[in-house]
């Protein structure tokens, strides 16, 4: 049978495709390691990555070896991971639905279209973004942070008792952020105004303390160009 299969249904990759897989066969799988694969002839593939491996970009060649993007324009591909150590990285060639690179589990799926020399995400199943962790030490009483769009994860650390996060810079517009308090016991606050906003007026406390009034993390969603939102958490009267 050829690479795609209709008599009953509709059908991706060769018949038995998997079952020579199983019992040793290569067919169309992806190469050990490959950070930028080969699928020229094929619409369905396998990923079977022993190792942690990053994949740029899906190479494509003509008869001879030459690279024409024109020649593919619009092709599809389907990709099955049998394992969980790929990560697609996002970037000019391989355009991931969100931002960052995202890590598949075993049985995760994607599906990609090639357009104008890069491939476009069309569709996905478990995919995960890992969490981007970020430690931010703020030395004085009062200090803005610039949140970089890789950021999931904030763990702000204070060098004295009480300090005072004056504001929020960078990020995009539906970024999620959970903001954590360091070590060191420093309780962090994030003071109403600015461009930091939540139900009250009083500043919001992040604070390791176990008390009615405080809460060792916050998420911030960032919902206009400048502003951030609060939501869950307690509010601290100071």
């Amino acid at each position: 049978m050829g690479d795609n299969r209709q008599v009953y249904g509709s059908a991706y990759g060769f018949a038995n495709n998997w079952y020579a897989l199983v019992q040793g066969g290569t067919a169309h799988t992806l190469g050990q390691a490959d950070t930028t694969p080969d699928v020229t002839n094929g619409t369905l593939w396998y990923s079977i990555n022993s190792a942690a491996t990053t994949i740029t970009h899906f190479d494509m060649q003509t008869a001879g070896g030459n690279s024409q993007p024109g020649l593919f324009e619009g092709k599809c591909i389907k990709i099955l991971f049998t394992d969980a150590n790929t990560t697609l990285a996002d970037g000019p060639q391989l355009a991931l639905s969100g931002t960052g690179n995202v890590t598949f589990a075993a049985n995760g799926y994607i599906g990609l279209l090639y357009h104008n020399s890069a491939w476009i995400e069309t569709e996905r199943s478990g995919g995960v973004q890992p969490a981007q962790a970020r430690t931010v030490t703020i030395a004085g009483t009062n200090s803005a942070i610039d949140i970089l769009d890789t950021d999931r994860i904030l763990v702000v650390t204070g060098t004295i008792a009480a300090t005072t996060v004056s504001g929020l810079s960078g990020g995009y517009i539906g970024q999620q952020l959970t903001v954590v308090q360091g070590s060191g016991g420093a309780s962090i606050y994030l003071p109403y105004g600015n461009n930091i906003y939540y139900q009250g007026t009083a500043n919001f406390l992040i604070s390791g303390t176990n008390s009615d009034n405080a809460t060792n993390s916050v998420i911030a969603t960032k919902v206009s160009a400048t502003a951030w939102s609060i939501n869950g958490g307690k509010i601290a009267i100071t």
